[in-house]
């Protein structure tokens, strides 16, 4: 005789997992998805899996939770153009020579999506010399020979072009182009440049002005050079100190408006040493009366009981005018530059303005009434009873900087 089981199947659904299980007696066998276990889970009840049923005798309307809105998050031309940029290259300031290769780097660094983004670069007339890219950074940059062909200031504009359209303001760097560069290294003797007094060339690729001894005096100059008179660059370094009693006197660079170069040596030879660092040319030559403009790294506080009186105690980087160290037409302390390491001075005039800067670091800011008038041009440095070396390694100036 053949018994017959009564066999019941329950299907539940937990979770991502769905379970059937058999029944024939006991014990039961559990199937999870193709895996087999003989423990059952918690497996919830017929009450706890059976759906929510509408019944059909239920007049009232099923509703749907309305979807939320949201205000568009798309910023407007506004938001997006005021974005923060700026200049990596070229510095506030920055001189060229005509026809040099400018570089321009500009940095967005809160953009979203900077790929999105490109920049049109323009020149003060709003002619578009080139429209560039960003990179992932928010990053982007232009070479260039065109925008230096003309000499004299120059304003290079950046123009942000958004995903919703250009923006109409941009943003400036103020640039000034020069048709005139000189540039001496000392490397090896030159033609054009002559030595004075204690002066020495060394090999090495340096000018020594004074050896550092008391009561020395000496200069190198130039008779061939002639630097035009408005805008200009002037760099050098430097390198002072090592002395005695202090340290003293200094060195300097001056441009002599001068109608005939070939006085030039006798007026170096007669001008003052000490505080005179070897400019001071004594009024009335007979050589020369006229405009000049000097860059002293004055080391020595000289008063009343000397030659002339300086501006401040300390030591210092001066502008002064007819070769006259008392005659300041701007200064500014600086009392570490005799420690005999390598300093780089630049001095850049622009129209009224003087800035002065110490290793790379603008120290100096001062508006005044600048009568350069162009000039030959000179290194001088001297001694006293207190002494230092004097050593120039390199000078470089931008003249003819004005249309």
């Amino acid at each position: 005789m053949s018994t017959f089981r009564t066999v019941l199947l329950s299907t539940f659904v937990v979770g991502p997992f769905s379970f059937t299980a058999c029944t024939a007696g006991t014990p039961m066998d559990l199937v999870v998805g193709n895996i087999q276990s003989e423990t059952p889970p918690n497996i919830p009840s017929i009450e706890e899996v059976t759906p929510n049923v509408v019944n059909p005798s239920d007049s009232s309307p099923s509703t749907s939770p309305e979807p939320k809105t949201t205000e568009s998050t798309i910023p407007s031309l506004n938001e997006l153009c005021a974005q923060q940029l700026h200049f990596v290259l070229p510095e506030t300031g920055d001189f060229f020579r005509q026809n040099d290769l400018l570089t321009a780097v500009l940095h967005a660094p809160n953009l979203i999506n900077p790929l999105d983004y490109s920049l049109l670069w323009e020149d003060d007339t709003g002619v578009i010399l080139s429209e560039s890219t960003f990179d992932e950074y928010g990053l982007t940059h232009f070479v260039d020979t065109e925008f230096t062909q003309a000499n004299g200031a120059a304003l290079l504009h950046a123009r942000l072009h958004t995903p919703e359209g250009m923006c109409p303001e941009t943003i400036i760097k103020p640039v000034t182009v020069c048709s005139k560069h000189l540039f001496e290294d000392f490397e090896q003797a030159s033609d054009i440049w002559s030595t004075s007094g204690d002066a020495t060339l060394h090999p090495e690729g340096w000018i020594e002005l004074t050896q550092n001894e008391q009561g020395r005096q000496g200069a190198y100059y130039n008779t061939e050079t002639w630097i035009q008179p408005g805008d200009m660059s002037i760099r050098m370094t430097i390198q002072t100190g090592n002395g005695i009693h202090g340290g003293a006197d200094g060195l300097a660079l001056t441009f002599l408006d001068l109608e005939n170069p070939e006085h030039l040596p006798s007026l170096i030879e007669n001008a003052l040493p000490g505080g005179g660092i070897g400019y001071a040319i004594a009024e009335g030559s007979e050589q020369w009366s006229g405009e000049a403009l000097t860059v002293e790294i004055d080391t020595f506080e000289n008063t009343g009981d000397y030659e002339h009186t300086d501006p401040t105690s300390s030591d210092h980087i001066g502008i002064t005018e007819r070769t006259n160290p008392e005659d300041h037409l701007a200064w500014v302390d600086t009392p570490d530059i005799a420690d005999f390491e390598t300093h780089n001075i630049r001095v850049d005039i622009i129209q009224d303005n003087i800035h002065i800067y110490l290793d790379d670091t603008l120290i100096l800011k001062q508006q005044t009434n600048v009568q350069f008038q162009g000039g030959y041009v000179f290194l001088s440095g001297s001694t006293g009873w207190a002494t230092n070396q004097h050593i120039v390694h390199d000078l470089e100036v931008f003249h003819g900087c004005n249309d």
